[in-house]
């Protein structure tokens, strides 16, 4: 939000314009007579009181406003909060210090006297200066800041959104090392991965794929031509998550600047050398890793022995310490920024990330009856929507308002056009579905244009299946291709563009099958259908009173209408 507010996305040079201030609470020893202005904000001097310092932040959000406004439910300002968030991060990451709006996690970090459980010293043994009492802000530390965040600021959208990802994760290790090492690890590496996934240059080779994989694809392409071998190993490596170790170690040598080894490692207790780096990288690396699938621990002497040393010797072995990761990791993010060209103005959409703006999904009682929106691309959609709007006037007992006499005229023009039957079976499962529920006089009419297809309604698939259940009619197909027709569609209801016709008639489905079951004096099959709606829908306790029912008893007629009545 900070970028967003400096205007370089906006149209206009009309804007909103909205002050918020919060109280931070640091350790930073700043000027208790001098404002200390940003890009993004500016800390208001006030006078010191007590060991935990506080200071006044201010930030200045600016949106555009809308031409021949201001209108109704115009957005003219957010909260705030995103904005002092940030900005004490950057604050945090650039004076490393604590800056943070939460007194209590202020507190917390510089002020516990015994380690936490589960923690064997405090953070201020494992990081130097950090989370000193008193941390004394030079002049030269406030001009770098006001250049960073301005470097920031002007970087395109992109790295200033990967910048600020790292710069977030890099505070969060460091409020975690209060009381999780392991998560505090994990989350110096992310900062840094976060930046190699999305902005290196590394092109995996063959070779870089994992040995036993790569030797049964080889195998199998003995005696595929050359270019069908390539193409294949190309595609492998397009879709496979590959050499991510040594990707993340390119990309951290890339990005450390020569000061890291020269004028910074002046300062540093013990700086690790650049081949030892590189070792301690790779090791890093797989101590994230093993923390995320095994909630694996740090080494012993890694969280027994703290240190201010950039690495430790285990097991014969340089391993970056948390002093040392997080300088590794401080200096790959301020060069990464450093590196980011200047962009004065940019297009981009930067309403999504606005705080307090959520995109929700339409109800389909705003659209159902729009017959110039029904294509064939839509199909599906008509008839998820459709059936969600049956469901609701179902368990609600609200009448279905909606006049779809316009759409069924645009389905009795498209189905004669549309050849394939994976198209055109929606448009006849909802003309059919809306059908049922016509008047009387009506049927006639519908009925006529429905028998022409009626090859459809008796061929096996999902939406037939769907069209026997309203009609209550069983198949002419085999009770196991209607279960094989079920299996499939609960695979693929959450799919991209495809059916999912919602619990209330996902349930329904399910008891469907499962009276063909019944019917075929198949009980076990029918007993496990039952238990399957009931554990995949568990909303529906009528659901759950018929199962108990039948428990110690034959199974009647499964009458989806008696299982799960409509409200009346």
């Amino acid at each position: 939000m900070l970028q967003i507010s400096s205007g370089k996305f906006f149209t206009t040079e009309e804007r909103w314009e909205t002050p918020h201030r919060a109280s931070l609470y640091t350790n930073c020893g700043l000027f208790p007579d001098r404002t200390i202005t940003t890009q993004v904000g500016t800390i208001l001097p006030v006078k010191p009181s007590g060991d935990l310092r506080a200071v006044t932040c201010e930030v200045i959000e600016r949106l555009p406003k809308l031409p021949g406004g201001p209108h109704s439910g115009e957005l003219v300002a957010t909260s705030g909060d995103s904005l002092i968030q940030d900005f004490a991060a950057l604050l945090s990451f650039c004076f490393k210090a604590i800056v943070t709006p939460d007194q209590y996690v202020a507190q917390r970090l510089l002020f516990a006297q015994r380690p936490p459980l589960g923690m064997v010293a405090l953070p201020k043994q494992y990081l130097r200066h950090t989370f000193d009492t008193e941390i004394a802000i030079a002049e030269a530390q406030i001009v770098w800041t006001q250049t960073f965040i301005e470097k920031l600021i002007g970087a395109s959208r992109a790295r200033y959104s990967g910048a600020m990802r790292a710069i977030q994760r890099y505070v969060a290790a460091v409020h975690r090392l209060g009381d999780d090492l392991e998560l505090s690890y994990t989350l110096l590496v992310a900062s840094i991965e976060s930046l190699a996934q999305e902005f290196d240059q590394f092109e995996p080779t063959w070779n870089d794929y994992a040995q036993e994989k790569r030797t049964l694809i080889d195998r199998a392409l003995t005696s595929a031509p050359q270019e069908t071998s390539d193409k294949v190993r190309g595609a492998v490596l397009a879709i496979e998550h590959v050499a991510a170790a040594r990707r993340f170690r390119e990309f951290v040598h890339g990005h450390l600047p020569s000061s890291f080894y020269r004028g910074e490692a002046t300062d540093q207790q013990d700086a690790v050398g650049k081949e030892d780096l590189d070792a301690a990288l790779k090791i890093a690396y797989d101590l994230r890793s093993k923390h995320v699938h095994t909630l694996a621990p740090l080494p012993s002497n890694l969280k027994g022995m703290p240190t201010y040393n950039d690495v430790l010797i285990i097991d014969g072995k340089p391993t970056l310490t948390i002093q040392g990761l997080a300088r590794v990791a401080r200096s790959v993010i301020c060069e990464f920024v450093s590196r980011s060209e200047n962009v004065e103005r940019e297009t981009y959409d930067f309403w999504p990330e606005v705080p307090g703006r959520l995109t929700v999904q339409l109800s389909p009682a705003m659209w159902i009856t729009n017959e110039q929106f029904y294509t064939v691309e839509n199909v599906r959609l008509y008839l998820n929507g459709y059936l969600s709007l049956l469901a609701h006037a179902w368990l609600t007992g609200s009448p279905l308002a909606a006049d779809m006499r316009h759409v069924l005229k645009k389905i009795e023009r498209l189905v004669p056009r549309t050849k394939k039957p994976r198209e055109r079976l929606p448009m006849l499962a909802l003309y059919y579905i809306f059908g049922s529920s016509c008047s009387p006089e009506s049927h006639e009419y519908l009925s006529k244009f429905l028998r022409t297809y009626s090859g459809d309604y008796f061929s096996p698939s999902i939406e037939s299946l769907l069209a026997h259940m309203f009609a209550e009619a069983h198949p002419n197909w085999s009770v196991e291709e209607s279960e094989s027709l079920l299996a499939e569609y609960m695979k693929q209801r959450h799919h991209k563009n495809s059916h999912n016709f919602g619990p209330l008639f996902g349930a329904a489905l399910t008891l469907f099958v499962a009276e063909l079951r019944r019917a075929t004096d198949d009980e076990p099959a029918c007993r496990r259908l039952i238990t399957q709606a009931v554990e995949n829908f568990p909303n529906f306790a009528a659901l759950r009173e018929f199962e108990a029912r039948i428990q110690e008893s034959a199974i009647p007629p499964i009458v989806i209408d008696k299982v799960l009545p409509p409200k009346r």
